[in-house]
């Protein structure tokens, strides 16, 4: 399946409040077609649904590695703002 294809039926997994769905798609694009332009999409998206469920370490982690691994993205700025979003949700770590 192509990464747009992937994207797509995770964004239906989103609307659908089926995030676990919807991370295991992300998962597999960044694991497996990470040189494709949804990959730091996918990232992003996935950090989101982390930070949703409460889950601001594993959000910090996916948005380093979307800023460290694309940082020619135009979505780093956005991953920047979430960044610090979820790091003000960590505690002890302002």
């Amino acid at each position: 399946m192509t990464a747009r294809a992937l994207s797509t039926a995770a964004q239906l997994r989103t609307a659908l409040k089926d995030d676990a769905q919807a991370i295991a798609l992300w998962k597999r694009i960044v694991e497996q077609q990470g040189t494709t332009p949804e990959a730091p999409s996918a990232e992003l998206e996935w950090a989101r649904a982390l930070r949703r469920h409460g889950d601001d370490a594993g959000a910090v982690a996916r948005l380093e590695h979307l800023i460290l691994s694309y940082p020619q993205s135009a979505l780093v700025p956005q991953a920047r703002r979430e960044l610090d979003l979820a790091r003000a949700g960590i505690p002890g770590t302002t």
